[in-house]
């Protein structure tokens, strides 16, 4: 296997769109009035965001709260490891063109933000699926055509891992 740069490593993408739709449904449902606050503060710390690494950064703590927001231990579990192993090719994406991933995240995540604040599941389903759709739809693009910016092995450690095990997730 050719770490994630293959057919059967990209389909991964499928599975995490799946779970971070779900994830941002039962968040939509679950979430609480006291719970706005704390999830303002993930959209507006995207916006912030003006390097690759601060906008994964930022990304990867969006997600985490979302995933805590559902109510579901395993969900977050697997979404976490998930997160793990596509964090190569998530910076890839960002860093080739951050100004176009900064833009075009923080419109995803403001979108699955409005979903959750507004209580609407399928909404926030759809918006989380879509988000990462987008990506995917990109590395299935690198695959057909790779190009030689992409000798890296996209299927190393994410070297924020530890830093998120730190954080509560719910």
């Amino acid at each position: 296997g050719g770490g994630l740069l293959d057919d059967g490593r990209v389909a991964v993408w499928g599975v995490l769109g799946f779970l971070e739709g779900r994830a941002a449904g039962l968040g939509g449902a679950r979430r609480t009035d006291g719970e706005r606050p704390t999830l303002l503060w993930r959209p507006d710390a995207l916006d912030a965001a003006s390097t690759a690494d601060d906008f994964l950064q930022a990304d990867i703590a969006f997600h985490a709260y979302i995933a805590g927001a559902a109510g579901n231990v395993v969900l977050a579990s697997l979404l976490d490891t998930f997160s793990a192993r596509t964090y190569r090719a998530r910076h890839l994406n960002a860093g080739l063109g951050l100004e176009a991933a900064l833009v075009n995240g923080r419109a995803a995540h403001r979108r699955i933000y409005l979903a959750v604040v507004a209580r609407d599941p399928e909404a926030a389903r759809a918006s989380a699926s879509a988000h990462v759709s987008t990506v995917a739809a990109w590395l299935r693009n690198v695959v057909a055509s790779p190009c030689t910016c992409l000798g890296v092995e996209l299927e190393t450690a994410d070297p924020l891992r530890e830093s998120r095990r730190a954080t509560p997730i719910s």
